[in-house]
């Protein structure tokens, strides 16, 4: 709900947000979104999914083929650009998703929890692509994840929830050196981070749970 918010794609009941002192009412070209599912055209293939976000936008269709054909370089996919949805991993179909995303540039790309749908080897290796991206574009990327350990290895800061309603309960920074690779996890530092995330949303979880337990669909 709150990335809909922040997309424009859903109204909050009170308060706003802005992008570049703009308050945000509906969907804005200057931000992206990557859902947890895929999503992608099947009937496109990995360039022509690519393309349609700039298709839409009215790009000549040489710019948008050159632009889709660069960001498919840049996710390791070169050699797949003429293949369906249908004959790409899920990793595979989350990157072109992601760039598809990026390609129209935006200031501000919002992740629903784009990883959780994969095998831990395989989110764990998207992480680090998306790192590495990111360390060429540099846009402001608000992730939605249940993973701490994911949060911790990908961001600046890590905004903790409450249980419902869902609220700002506490924004953690994370100091951890760039660039990061793998075996910044097995750190000291690492691992202070991840007490600290999971001391603060410990309640939440143990909330969340007592609802679930008492939800009357469970109830005997």
């Amino acid at each position: 709900m709150l990335l809909d918010i922040i997309g424009g794609l859903t109204q909050a009941t009170s308060g706003g947000v802005q992008l570049d002192g703009r308050r945000i009412t509906r969907p804005d070209p200057k931000t992206g979104y990557v859902f947890q599912q895929y999503a992608l055209f099947p009937w496109r293939t990995a360039l022509a999914n690519i393309e349609y976000a700039l298709e839409v936008r009215g790009v000549a269709k040489s710019e948008r083929t050159a632009t889709a054909r660069h960001l498919l370089s840049l996710f390791g996919l070169a050699g797949f650009e003429d293949r369906f949805p249908n004959q790409l991993s899920g990793g595979m179909q989350q990157r072109v998703a992601i760039a598809r995303a990026l390609a129209s540039n935006p200031e501000v790309l919002l992740m629903d929890e784009p990883f959780a749908a994969l095998d831990q080897q395989t989110r764990e290796i998207l992480q680090g692509e998306l790192l590495r991206i990111w360390g060429k574009i540099k846009t402001t990327v608000i992730f939605v994840t249940h993973s701490i350990d994911e949060a911790i290895f990908l961001a600046d800061r890590v905004v903790v929830m409450t249980a419902r309603p869902g609220m700002v309960k506490e924004i953690i920074d994370i100091d951890l050196p760039r660039p990061r690779d793998g075996d910044i996890r097995a750190s000291a530092a690492f691992n202070n981070h991840r007490a600290r995330v999971w001391d603060v949303l410990r309640d939440e979880v143990n909330k969340a749970q007592k609802d679930w337990t008492l939800s009357p669909a469970f109830s005997h």
